[in-house]
């Protein structure tokens, strides 16, 4: 394609799906057809592949502001094209923001955070319902509205006819090598995206946000019988970071008894010395159960963490409910404040 073509100007929406080192512009070609659409209204920019084109020169380091702009989609894309996008796309009707992508870079720049803070301001009513979704396996937080179905190909869908919608996905690291010290290093990633969010969903008790912990990676063992360490646990300080949650819910999630217990007690922040409770605006809680999937001693483990769970944050927090699908009872067990325990 040429990039540098009369005919890439005037666009009304732009597109970019699946381009490889070739066929994707050069951020300098990117944004001389962007400053050539004013009325852009679609922008997706997804699964593009670094650039082979070189730069004559850098692009001027100015926001230009697209007023038509609804729909703006940053999805797995070079870094340079994400952050510009990110700082000088300035869209102030935009309504439907899906950003793919982040990084730690981005997270820890402030005028980056500052821009992205800004694009999603606009369209956070409180009266959304948003869902935080954790994926062990692929280890990447994706925090989205919660009543928006995202099939596969999802992307290539998105428009103005799809109505608003806000997605925000942050992956800390590609293929990290299993160890703790890597398991740590990812929690601290995991916060900064964590205090983000909260900087956003402010003020934190006006929404309802629900955590969604799915597809447990369950435990490998090398060749001596060492447990492997999985880079991409669940990391619970992450909690202490995400004081807008008001639901936890689990899907394939084998053993809840880590995160529990680090929500059975205040955690201590290392920066103040101050002690909070991780999530306090918790109130509802909905757990899976299934003893097929899991060894003895897990279960007992389960069972002790959740009795501490109630007693505790019953005592000390806003939790309201606990409701427990156990499938190897076939039988539904609920917890409701001022009611105590009701199987079903």
């Amino acid at each position: 394609m040429d990039w540098n073509s009369h005919r890439l100007s005037g666009l009304r929406s732009l597109r970019l799906y699946s381009l490889s080192t070739h066929q994707t512009p050069s951020l300098e070609q990117l944004v001389a057809c962007l400053r050539a659409s004013p009325e852009l209204q679609v922008l997706v920019l997804a699964h593009l592949a670094g650039s082979e084109a070189r730069p004559t020169k850098k692009p001027e380091r100015i926001a230009f502001q697209f007023l038509s702009l609804t729909t703006l989609v940053l999805y797995s894309i070079p870094k340079d094209i994400l952050e510009y996008a990110l700082f000088f796309i300035d869209a102030p009707n935009c309504n439907s923001l899906t950003v793919w992508g982040l990084d730690v870079s981005v997270l820890r720049s402030t005028h980056m955070v500052s821009h992205l803070k800004s694009l999603l301001q606009r369209h956070v009513p409180s009266k959304n319902p948003f869902t935080l979704r954790y994926d062990e396996p692929r280890g990447g937080a994706m925090f989205r509205d919660h009543d928006q179905y995202l099939p596969n190909g999802w992307v290539q869908h998105l428009g103005p006819e799809e109505g608003p919608g806000i997605v925000l996905g942050f992956q800390p690291e590609a293929n990290p090598p299993p160890s703790e010290e890597t398991r740590q290093l990812l929690g601290e990633r995991y916060a900064l995206f964590g205090d983000v969010l909260s900087e956003i969903l402010s003020p934190q008790d006006a929404f309802n946000v629900t955590l969604l912990l799915e597809h447990q990676h369950r435990p490998e063992f090398d060749q001596n019988g060492v447990v492997s360490i999985h880079p991409y646990t669940f990391p619970p300080q992450l909690l202490s970071h995400t004081p807008f949650i008001t639901r936890i819910t689990t899907e394939g999630w084998y053993n809840w008894a880590p995160v529990l217990n680090f929500l059975s007690r205040p955690q201590r922040n290392p920066g103040s010395g101050e002690e909070t409770w991780p999530c306090p605006n918790l109130k509802v809680v909905e757990l899976e159960k299934d003893v097929v999937q899991v060894e003895l001693w897990d279960v007992e483990e389960m069972d002790i963490s959740l009795n501490s769970f109630v007693k505790a944050r019953s005592a000390k927090t806003a939790l309201q409910s606990v409701k427990v699908v156990d499938f190897g009872e076939d039988c539904v067990r609920v917890w409701q404040r001022g009611r105590g325990w009701n199987d079903s």
